[in-house]
């Protein structure tokens, strides 16, 4: 009973995420989106090299929109972008 109860709480977290409806996620809703672990995303914050509030001093949260603009940064130029900057 109480494992039925899990799942179905996890299939809920899920399709709200693939809907795309939480503009805001908490550290274990984080996790799930990026795939990275706990332990590197609080290393993160306390290095300050991810966005992130704490607006109780103690509970994280992140803004999906500020996240997906982290994620994106430092894109890689492709073999043909940086053989075309060369030739101009």
């Amino acid at each position: 009973m109480e494992q039925e109860k899990e799942i179905k709480n996890k299939l809920d977290e899920i399709l709200a995420h693939l809907k795309g409806d939480k503009q805001v996620m908490n550290l274990e809703q984080l996790c799930t989106y990026t795939g990275l672990s706990k332990s590197y995303i609080y290393k993160m914050t306390s290095d300050n090299l991810i966005p992130y509030f704490r607006p109780t001093g103690k509970i994280l949260f992140f803004e999906k929109s500020l996240i997906d603009a982290w994620i994106l940064r430092n894109r890689v130029k492709t073999q043909a972008e940086i053989k075309a900057e060369s030739e101009k």
